[in-house]
């Protein structure tokens, strides 16, 4: 049975833009399913573009087919829906096969399968409908990425659509085959890993709350909040706090992403000014630290109180907010340069930590415009990055702490030497007396 996915105004408008990512393109074929095949991604499939109007699972598959595959799955910043498919032939042992999307940021996400049998093609069978917006009830296998059982019996061929919608946004849909067994022992290994990650979040965290719950500096709380925004978007990026933290949700998911990434950058801010406490080191720099710190605000309260102007013009607040995380980062390691002649470890530790924050979040951004290629890892670089700059962090404010009250150790020492100094000369005076 057709799905009714239609827009009537918008079919006279339809326009496709068909994909032509390689130098090499070949005739899209049927994929052979055999056991060593799973875990792998698949190339060998064909999208094509559409304006904002739908169209039938039908029309899209002819439309994929007069295509050419290219293999690859990285839009960049696109207006339009993507309709990828390909087709499958079963020949292994296996019967339960699943199919996983790994980028659960994707707003809406339908799955179309069909079969062929000895009597023709069947009809196209909408077999999902899930996405980032929808609650995570409507997955059909409860997983922080979108996984589908593809029930393909034995030397059967079954085509395969799949609708993917994020609009005004950047797209990637890398799509790969799984059979059950290897899929379920793959997934234990990684929530192992997860538990591992968080965990060491988890330990900063608490650490740096009791540290100002028992010294009241404002350094300790500025890093407590922006290790727990570190924390938080990346348990968001990866998509557990959908699954765990509000699974009967439809719009918390693409909203805490955004304000996390607000929250993340203008506590980062904050933190990067009293590590270094650029009021007293470096007032100019301190002022430009607060400019950063109003547009980030600017552009949360846009998103909040301007909801529909901040969707029509995304693109210009992301390069916005991109700007700020770039020229933030890139005037905090300034001053942590400026600073090695203060107290050398401390900025060298700092300059270490952002060192990895900065290429990841270089590499983010070029595969979010699909630039490059990002490589096929648990952890995002953005993720590796993240950790490890929350790592060298702990040092460097660890060191810091030692330098100050080496500092102010020193300076009692001096006082009181001044003080025994001036009582020894009173002393003298009153005895010539």
């Amino acid at each position: 049975m057709a799905s009714p996915i239609q827009i009537a105004n918008s079919m006279q408008s339809e326009v496709d833009i068909y994909a032509s990512r390689t130098k090499s393109v070949t005739e899209m074929s049927p994929i052979t399913v055999y056991r060593d095949l799973s875990g792998t991604f698949i190339t060998q499939m064909a999208a094509v573009d559409t304006t904002a109007g739908m169209i039938t699972p039908e029309d899209a598959w002819k439309r994929v087919k007069k295509s050419q595959t290219t293999g690859d799955y990285y839009y960049g910043f696109t207006q339009n829906v993507v309709w990828m498919g390909f087709s499958l032939t079963n020949y292994s042992e296996f019967k339960t096969w699943y199919l996983e999307v790994k980028n659960n940021h994707i707003n809406h996400v339908r799955l179309y399968t069909r079969i062929h049998s000895h009597q023709g093609k069947e009809e196209w069978t909408e077999r999902a409908v899930t996405g980032r917006t929808r609650p995570f009830s409507t997955r059909p296998i409860p997983h922080f990425n979108f996984v589908f059982d593809l029930n393909l019996t034995n030397e059967t061929n079954k085509d395969v659509l799949l609708l993917f919608d994020k609009r005004r946004s950047s797209i990637q849909y890398p799509v790969r085959l799984w059979n059950m067994t290897h899929f379920n022992s793959v997934q234990q290994r990684h929530y192992a890993f997860f538990g591992l990650y968080f965990g060491i979040f988890g330990i900063i965290v608490l650490t740096s709350l009791i540290a100002f719950l028992f010294t009241w500096q404002r350094i300790y709380f500025w890093y407590f909040c922006y290790v727990l925004s570190v924390g938080l978007f990346v348990f968001v990026d990866i998509g557990l706090a959908h699954q765990y933290l509000y699974p009967g949700s439809a719009t918390i998911g693409g909203a805490s992403r955004i304000g996390l990434s607000y929250f993340l950058v203008f506590t980062f801010i904050l933190f990067t000014m009293s590590y270094f406490r650029t009021y007293e080191n470096y007032p100019l720099v301190h002022r430009f630290f607060w400019i950063l710190c109003a547009i980030i605000v600017g552009i949360a309260f846009t998103h909040t109180f301007f909801t529909s102007f901040a969707q029509q013009h995304v693109t210009y607040i992301l390069y916005l907010l991109y700007f700020d995380v770039i020229a933030s980062i890139s005037l905090a390691l300034w001053v942590a340069f400026k600073y090695l002649s203060v107290e050398r470890n401390t900025a060298v530790l700092f300059i270490l930590a952002f060192s990895f924050i900065f290429v990841a979040g270089i590499i983010f951004i070029m595969g979010e415009f699909g630039l490059i290629r990002i490589p096929d890892l648990l952890f995002s670089p953005i993720q590796i990055g993240s950790v490890m700059e929350i790592i060298f962090l702990s040092f460097g404010l660890a060191w810091q702490v030692r330098f100050l009250e080496k500092k102010q150790i020193t300076l009692a020492d001096k006082v009181h030497r001044l003080e025994n100094e001036k009582l020894s000369a009173y002393i003298q005076g009153t005895e010539k007396e």
